[in-house]
């Protein structure tokens, strides 16, 4: 089978051929051929293809995008990180409801739209911090998903400029129905830094860490192994030993937590997010593969957005 440059050359060469015959009054048709794409992974091609025929320009993901695409998850499945993916959006993306699809499923955990939230294509995500957030509809306790108590992990990709604020903010987030056992990511939290915690009641608190954007990843991989990871590093920027508490029997929320009585959305956040990600814990090497997967695909956006 061809790849995919090879097969654009071909279509261009046997366009330009029947443009040339016209040209010295053959009666030949005019058209073009779509240079499509070769998926390089059997995952790939099941994302692309639930938006139109891939070898057609009438795909909702244009070609471009559709290569981006490819690069990431296949890089993921050789990685080893897709097989431990629960929920992956990717809101940095061509339309709204793209951006609200599951990469993994697409029968499972479309993201839903609570209160007001803004979507702005090829960026992402934000709420207007007072009511709106996106729901995963997927609940830990009864998902039997690869986020299990002892094994369980949050990425989140956060693009905002907003830094020393003095509000508390959740990229993502779940908690118990009393808000006391939670998973969540929140960067610069209320003039306390980096918070996060997955499966606990303990969080990892890192001070230096006075920015919203980043590449966040909180990552549990054992009943008291908590570390937490910034923009595809392999060192951790906090880490804890705080046991793992049962698994939420609430959904997990994008751009909120559950902080209140009852499991109520609370700590909505503004930040504009361009990625989420649940699943099973990741090693140092795997959160930094799964990160810097991500900044390559934001990297290759007609207009480019890098963190790092």
């Amino acid at each position: 089978m061809f790849s995919s440059n090879v097969r654009a050359i071909i279509a261009l060469a046997i366009t330009a051929s029947l443009w040339w015959l016209q040209a010295f009054g053959a009666n030949v048709a005019p058209i073009l051929i779509y240079p499509g794409l070769v998926p390089s992974c059997s995952q790939s091609s099941a994302w692309i293809s639930r938006f139109g025929q891939i070898e057609s320009p009438n795909n909702l993901i244009p070609l471009a995008l559709q290569k981006s695409y490819d690069t990431m998850i296949c890089g993921m499945v050789s990685d080893g990180t897709w097989s431990l993916t629960d929920v992956f959006y990717i809101y940095a993306t061509v339309t709204q409801a793209i951006s609200q699809s599951n990469l993994v499923s697409s029968t499972n955990y479309a993201a839903t739209v609570s209160g007001t939230a803004t979507f702005t294509a090829y960026q992402g995500w934000a709420s207007d911090g007072s009511s709106g957030y996106l729901n995963t509809n997927f609940v830990p306790s009864t998902a039997g998903g690869h986020f299990t108590q002892n094994s369980s992990a949050l990425l989140t990709y956060n693009i905002s400029t907003r830094s020393g604020g003095n509000t508390s903010q959740c990229s993502v987030g779940v908690a118990n129905s009393t808000g006391i056992d939670y998973s969540f990511i929140a960067p610069d939290n209320n003039l306390l830094g980096f918070q996060a915690a997955v499966n606990t009641t303990t969080n990892i608190n890192v001070s230096g860490q006075t920015a919203a954007a980043g590449a966040w990843v909180i990552s549990r991989t054992g009943s008291t192994s908590l570390a937490a990871y910034k923009n595809g590093n392999t060192t951790a920027i906090g880490s804890n030993t705080s046991a793992s508490t049962a698994l939420p029997a609430l959904s997990v929320l994008s751009h909120a937590c559950r902080f209140g009585g009852g499991g109520t959305p609370s700590n909505f956040s503004s930040d504009l997010i361009a990625a989420q990600w649940v699943g099973g814990g990741l090693s140092a090497t795997q959160a930094s593969s799964l990160a810097n997967r991500i900044n390559t695909y934001m990297g290759s956006l007609s207009t480019p957005i890098n963190l790092y």
